[in-house]
């Protein structure tokens, strides 16, 4: 549960912070007094969150504050933890990094900060997906061609022999796989039964049915490439 302590004024943050029973609080407790510290101009806030504890808190599902923040696309707290010295590498009982949940929830701007921080755009999860192969899924186009232009590599692929070319043909996503094949990212697997439309159809109860046509356009995209 929230914290409902009132930090209205400097003094009472440095009161808190000096009370030995900070670093006593729950993880929701301090993830909103971080929050909270970081829209408020209080002086010297960096110095006082930095000096305490709370940077390692990990829930049971492994996310740290700065996965919360880069999900919820809350670019001023992403920034305000970083520059406390929370772990932009950390990752989740996933693997997923913070720069993967600004990927898949499709937080540019987070993802562009944590990027120009040195977030690894090839980081591999738990299942050896990239953050640009799980971005494919959930068809985020403008994060895509950011992440190539940052380095990351098309021709990655994860556990399950899968591409960025191939998770965006499975989900139908017809704009991006024309990108991808554009700039020579149609890297297609050998192997048949996981083949794009393959996967797709093991999907179909998952897509709405729209979007299935666009999945037999990807289709026939990937048979020409």
């Amino acid at each position: 549960m929230r914290d409902n302590k009132n930090y209205n004024s400097h003094h009472n943050v440095v009161d808190f912070l000096t009370n030995s029973n900070f670093k006593n609080l729950s993880y929701d407790q301090a993830y909103y007094f971080y929050k909270d510290l970081a829209r408020e101009k209080y002086p010297n806030k960096l110095l006082i969150a930095s000096q305490h504890a709370h940077k390692d808190r990990q829930a049971p599902n492994g996310k740290n504050f700065i996965h919360i923040a880069a999900e919820d696309g809350n670019l001023k707290f992403v920034q305000f933890l970083t520059e406390c010295g929370f772990n932009i590498h950390v990752k989740d009982k996933n693997g997923e990094t913070p720069l993967s949940y600004a990927c898949i929830h499709n937080h540019l701007e987070v993802v562009k900060y944590l990027l120009s921080k040195g977030a690894d755009a090839i980081v591999l999860n738990n299942d050896s997906s990239t953050p640009l192969i799980s971005t494919a899924w959930f068809g985020h186009f403008e994060i895509i061609k950011y992440l190539l232009s940052a380095g990351a590599n098309f021709k990655l692929k994860n556990r399950l022999n899968e591409t960025v070319y191939t998770h965006a043909s499975s989900r139908g996503h017809t704009e991006i796989v024309k990108y991808l094949a554009s700039i020579g990212a149609n890297i297609v697997p050998k192997i048949i039964f996981q083949l794009p439309i393959t996967t797709a159809i093991f999907n179909f109860e998952l897509i709405s049915d729209e979007r299935v046509s666009d999945i037999f356009v990807c289709y026939f995209i990937l048979g020409n490439s």
